[in-house]
């Protein structure tokens, strides 16, 4: 028999049902369907006792067919994967190799120097000077910045990067706006 035994309590005119705490074998009577623990201490025993328990559950891969064993935590909402690890690796690796590809395709040698050189050490975010004799991590060294980030389908090619002062490209971050050449702030 299960250890959460049930019993009836008459209260007044209402019929309460008193049940016994899973964690310190207390009774109780519940607040709401489906307490197991008399009280917030219990119930974060519980949890954290849940929490740290694995069980082993038998998987089918979605890719091979074949059944894998697998680790899944109890708990709501737990992702686990549906590629038994041998699948996984090789995609994995596939992912991997044409993201490879993607940046081999849209990625130029540019020279830093000849950049700066085309923009004539004029810093293209701020508009000041860029002095050639400071080296980074000045804050006013010179760096290049990608007009259209990375991050937002920009490419690595001479056409969209420039010559920005190193805080002016971190004050920009990954910011994107079509047709700025100039932004509102300044180097001082």
């Amino acid at each position: 028999m299960k250890n959460n035994t049930k019993k009836s309590l008459k209260l007044g005119n209402k019929c309460s049902t008193i049940l016994k705490c899973v964690v310190c074998d207390s009774e109780f009577v519940p607040t709401y369907d489906g307490q197991k623990c008399c009280g917030g201490g219990c119930s974060h025993k519980k949890g954290a006792q849940t929490q740290n328990q694995v069980r082993k559950i038998t998987i089918k891969c979605m890719v091979c067919g074949g059944e894998y064993q697998s680790r899944k935590p109890f708990g709501r909402n737990v992702r686990y994967q549906s590629r038994c690890p041998v699948c996984q690796l090789i995609h994995d690796r596939e992912r991997s190799r044409k993201r490879r590809m993607k940046v081999k395709e849209t990625k130029e040698k540019i020279n830093d120097f000849d950049i700066f050189e085309r923009d004539n050490w004029i810093c293209q975010i701020c508009g000041e000077a860029v002095d050639k004799e400071k080296r980074w991590p000045d804050p006013l060294s010179a760096s290049i910045d990608h007009i259209k980030p990375i991050r937002f389908g920009g490419l690595h090619i001479p056409s969209n990067v420039r010559l920005a002062h190193h805080r002016c490209n971190n004050q920009k971050h990954d910011q994107y706006r079509e047709g700025y050449r100039y932004e509102t702030w300044t180097c001082t």
